[in-house]
């Protein structure tokens, strides 16, 4: 069985709703991970992206 990793499962949200404005911490909620791998992965995106963190 192929396992997603937790970049994967960001990035997938950001390109399933790809309009939607939401806190770190309500996507942390939503997809049911701990904040270091979401922050990891949004330091990860390439600048000048959609994906910001304040």
């Amino acid at each position: 069985m192929i396992e997603k990793n937790n970049t994967y499962k960001v990035l997938e949200f950001f390109f399933t709703y790809p309009t939607k404005e939401i806190h770190l911490r309500e996507l942390s909620r939503q997809l049911k991970l701990s904040m270091p791998p979401i922050l990891s992965a949004v330091k990860k995106t390439p600048a000048g992206t959609t994906l910001n963190s304040h």
